[in-house]
């Protein structure tokens, strides 16, 4: 298994239930993506947002940024605890 880790920056005033609603829109686009088998939302209240991706190979990983991965750029983590997980969406049978 592989997990990648993708952090951006929500627009201002953005609020935990903003969020909620626009990743739970969003989940369906993740559906039956070929070797996804978990996404994870992330939120943070310095309006970061971000997702967790479980990919069940490295080869099954995407090569380069595509549109189930264009979220925002990817910063790197700065510490334990700074995020929340809203939902999890399980995309696999």
């Amino acid at each position: 298994m592989i997990t990648a880790i993708v952090r951006f920056r929500l627009p201002e005033r953005t609020t935990r239930d903003d969020a909620k609603a626009m990743f739970e829109k969003s989940a369906p686009n993740y559906r039956g993506v070929p070797g996804l088998v978990r996404k994870y939302y992330l939120y943070g209240d310095d309006r970061t947002g971000g997702g967790v991706y479980l990919w069940n190979s490295r080869e099954a990983t995407p090569k380069r940024s595509s549109s189930y991965l264009s979220l925002g750029p990817a910063q790197p983590k700065t510490g334990a605890g700074l995020f929340r997980g809203l939902h999890s969406r399980r995309t696999a049978g």
